[in-house]
């Protein structure tokens, strides 16, 4: 990410007015990421998942954000490495995913799931790409 931070930083004043676009962009492709492995059970948390941004030019802020009215339980679900989610719960729940109590998780499906994909180097590099991209074509 720090990579990425000083990249932009070299661009001139001309191309500060893309910012908005390119942070936007970037942001578009943590959030796909991170939806490959956020749980889905009603998927209220799945669709709470939305790119926001504020500022302008070089100022812009994007941020990738989880939770709403059906999704208030977010941070929970991101931040309990108790809970089981995906291939584990679907182990620890095959008798009532059997009996159709309950449906079978995707086997990715895990906490920290905006964190992992943001720390993720392919992940970050493939944003820092999308943010040159969209400066360079803007020019």
């Amino acid at each position: 990410m720090q990579a990425t931070l000083r990249y932009i930083t070299t661009y001139s004043a001309k191309k500060v007015k893309h910012f908005p676009h390119a942070m936007v962009a970037a942001a578009k492709i943590l959030l796909r990421a991170s939806r490959k492995i956020v749980p889905i059970d009603t998927k209220a948390l799945y669709e709470s998942g939305r790119v926001e941004y504020s500022g302008a030019g070089n100022k812009t802020i994007a941020t990738v954000t989880y939770g709403d009215e059906k999704a208030y339980y977010a941070v929970w679900v991101h931040q309990d490495p108790t809970k089981v989610h995906g291939a584990a719960f679907n182990q620890k729940y095959a008798a009532e995913i059997a009996r159709g109590l309950t449906h079978p998780r995707r086997p990715e499906e895990r906490y920290k799931f905006l964190e992992e994909p943001a720390r993720d180097e392919a992940v970050q590099s493939e944003m820092a790409t999308e943010i040159a991209r969209v400066l360079g074509e803007t020019t």
